[in-house]
């Protein structure tokens, strides 16, 4: 049986989350490569800029990226300096 593989290449939150949910979701081996560690940089806190305001796509589109940082932190019982900003 061959099994596959996938080599997500970049940390930020756009490669986290694609070996996240790859992983997750599916029986495909996956390895994240990172110059730094995963959501070390930048890209991490900048999601908690992103404003819950626009059209319902966007806003649920948000929410569940609260979501899921939330649920990863939880399941890495790792804060991964995502900062929620109170508007």
């Amino acid at each position: 049986m061959t099994t596959t593989t996938a080599l997500v290449i970049g940390g930020g939150v756009i490669g986290s989350s694609i070996a996240y949910h790859l992983s997750r979701s599916t029986k495909i081996l996956t390895t994240l490569v990172s110059s730094s560690g995963p959501a070390i940089c930048a890209t991490s806190r900048s999601a908690g800029m992103v404003i819950q305001s626009g059209s319902k796509g966007k806003v649920k589109l948000v929410q569940a990226t609260i979501e899921d940082i939330s649920n990863l932190q939880e399941e890495l019982d790792d804060d991964l300096g995502f900062n929620k900003l109170a508007i």
